[in-house]
């Protein structure tokens, strides 16, 4: 199951005056722009391996260029740790706040990784997601998950930008797999804009 979109959607819907989507898999990219198309919002796609923000790479101008992160990255059960790097990458994009899914069992892992980075820890929602086989590795038809919504803060204040400069966006990111490239286009963020981006596995 491919990325749809739907989050950057939906978050374009709900006032977001600029929204960026971000994924590495080119089909994805394609099945977003689609439901982008029938919804008629203004959402911009990005091809890119969101997780190289952790390598010390920078997809943006300048790091802290959205107000809002939303992600649903990898639950890190086949690969150690790479939850985490989502959420380090998400911090290291937003200056407000992220909103991450992550399996239950987790929960106290990132409340403790969130008072090493120096944020605002909180569960905002407890959920059950029913997940289908999707990728070889996946051994069950389908598995009843237990999942979390966090949310991920930065104390307010600590990124400040002119009012005049204040707009609304929204930057989401999607990571399918590993198959494809990055091609990364120069996005201008000279002007810092209020933003939101949403990170998928």
């Amino acid at each position: 199951r491919l990325w749809n979109g739907m989050l950057a959607v939906g978050a374009n819907i709900l006032g977001s005056g600029y929204t960026v989507g971000i994924d590495i898999d080119s089909e994805a990219l394609a099945l977003a722009n689609k439901n982008i198309e029938e919804f008629e919002v203004d959402v911009d796609l990005i091809q890119a391996d969101i997780l190289k923000i952790c390598d010390g790479s920078n997809l943006f101008k300048s790091l802290h260029s959205f107000d809002t992160v939303i992600m649903n990255p990898p639950f890190g059960t086949r690969k150690k740790g790479a939850d985490t790097c989502f959420v380090e990458a998400g911090l290291a994009m937003s200056r407000s706040a992220v909103y991450s899914l992550h399996k239950s069992s987790t929960r106290n892992h990132f409340e403790k990784k969130a008072k090493e980075w120096g944020v605002e820890f909180q569960v905002v929602a407890q959920l059950r997601f029913d997940i289908p086989k999707m990728y070889k590795f996946h051994k069950k038809e389908s598995a009843d998950v237990q999942v979390d919504l966090l949310r991920f803060s930065w104390p307010e204040g600590k990124f400040t930008i002119a009012e005049q400069d204040k707009k609304a966006s929204t930057c989401v990111c999607e990571h399918e797999n590993d198959k494809t490239q990055a091609v990364i286009p120069e996005l201008d963020t000279s002007t810092p804009v209020n933003s939101t981006v949403n990170v998928n596995k």
